[in-house]
């Protein structure tokens, strides 16, 4: 008889605790829309914050993912580069070719080192627009790791300091303007 009371106890016992983890769940699952919209909204501001800077200070920003080769341009880089949004960020051979063929050895080193051993670099070059127009930038970047020290992604920004050369002789130091942050709250 003890042990079919146990068997009752214990059967009493695993439904209360299923009944509580069940009442948890739901709490927490009627959380999750507002939560969920909450995270929306901060990344909604860490957008527009990130696209507001982008403008103010003419910054692009981009990444590399290493293993997956994925590159991510910011409008304000292809904006840079004259180069039109629908055709995707270059793969990384073709947007060293962006380069001044006079450049492009530089960067390349300057690109090799960073990933060999994972440290930060910055250079200045020109780099030749897709309408044919030529502009200095700075580049910088930072690397990511992994836990044994391997480079797995890099990140960086480009700068545009100024149009090398122009129709009419003048270099424009100014960043490009039209640029306009939109935001949609929910």
């Amino acid at each position: 008889m003890r042990t079919v009371m146990e068997s009752g106890v214990f059967i009493l016992i695993l439904g209360v605790t299923l009944s509580v983890l069940a009442i948890i769940v739901l709490i927490a699952l009627g959380r999750l829309p507002s939560e969920l919209a909450n995270l929306r909204r901060s990344c909604e501001r860490t957008k527009t914050t990130l696209l507001a800077a982008e403008r103010l200070g003419g910054i692009g920003t981009w990444s590399i993912d290493l293993q997956t080769r994925e590159i991510f341009w910011s409008k304000r880089v292809f904006d840079i580069h004259r180069r039109d949004p629908a055709k995707g960020a270059p793969a990384m051979d073709a947007a060293i070719s962006y380069y001044h063929p006079s450049d492009r050895e530089m960067v390349q080193r300057s690109v090799d080192r960073a990933l060999a051993r994972g440290d930060d670099y910055e250079f200045s070059a020109r780099i030749i627009c897709d309408d044919g127009e030529e502009k200095r930038v700075v580049s910088r970047g930072m690397c990511q790791t992994n836990v044994t020290g391997t480079v797995i992604a890099v990140f960086g920004i480009f700068i545009e300091t100024g149009t090398a050369t122009s129709a009419d002789g003048a270099s424009d130091n100014a960043p490009a303007t039209g640029d306009h942050i939109s935001s949609q709250q929910e």
